[in-house]
């Protein structure tokens, strides 16, 4: 079976919450594997698994129409330099 053929199987077996779920999954460690080949950034997988739940979370807030999320509202905080070995992931709210 190729990947397109088992994403379309599993897609349909599963809730439309869960297919969020896994495309934003699919999405995150795309996106850090482009990161690691063509930036040589590498991100742990608790930085990558912490950042599919906040985006997750978000957009739990604006289906619900939670008021103190708005799409196009974005709030930054200060900045903080992580240590050497660290990564920082900003939360958007």
């Amino acid at each position: 079976m190729d990947a397109q053929a088992w994403l379309a199987e599993v897609m349909n077996s599963l809730k439309h919450e869960e297919v969020t779920r896994l495309v934003v999954h699919l999405w995150a460690v795309w996106y850090a594997r482009h990161k690691a080949i063509h930036e040589n950034q590498f991100q742990s997988l608790f930085l990558t698994h912490s950042f599919v739940e906040c985006f997750i979370g978000n957009l739990e807030e604006i289906k619900q129409g939670s008021p103190e999320v708005s799409p196009t509202a974005v709030h930054v905080q200060h900045w903080i330099r992580p240590l050497a070995v660290w990564q920082k992931l900003m939360w958007i709210r």
